[in-house]
C-alpha cells in the first residue's frame, strides 16, 4: 500500500479564515479584560504574522502598548 501526504499551503485547498477568526473569539471572550473581537477581513491582515505581531495588534486595539 502506498503512501501520501498533503500539504496544504493555507487557502490552496481550503480557506480556513472563516473558522479561524470565530475560534480566536472563543478565546478572546474567555479573556474578560480584552474586547477586542476578529472579523474575518481583520484575520486575513494577520496571516503571515507572527504571533508577536499579532499580539502588538490586539494590545494596542485594547488600549494596552
Amino acid at each position: 500500500m502506498g503512501m501520501a501526504i498533503i500539504f496544504d499551503l493555507d487557502g490552496t485547498l481550503w480557506d480556513s479564515t472563516g473558522s479561524t477568526y470565530k475560534i480566536w473569539n472563543q478565546i478572546l471572550e474567555r479573556c474578560g479584560e480584552i474586547s477586542v473581537r476578529m472579523t474575518k477581513e481583520k484575520m486575513e491582515q494577520f496571516m503571515g504574522k507572527t504571533m508577536e505581531e499579532i499580539a502588538q495588534v490586539l494590545k494596542q486595539a485594547a488600549g494596552e502598548s
